[in-house]
């Protein structure tokens, strides 16, 4: 990830939160190129789904 791409995730994690900027704000699909970077997002999203599934939470099911 390019030092620009990681800022701007940075900063949007610090301005949105965490959860949200992963699941309600952005994909990043056009801002960061980094393969490594959204096999991880994606990873989070089914980790999420996954818990959120399991205690009952279905309405905060997010899909890439």
């Amino acid at each position: 990830m390019t030092g620009k791409e990681f800022k701007y995730v940075l900063d949007t994690i610090e301005n949105e939160g965490f959860d949200y900027t992963f699941t309600g704000y952005t994909d990043f699909k056009k801002e960061v190129k980094d393969t490594e970077f959204h096999n991880l997002r994606r990873a989070y999203l089914s980790a999420r789904n996954d818990l959120s599934a399991y205690v009952g939470h279905d309405e905060f099911s997010v899909t890439d």
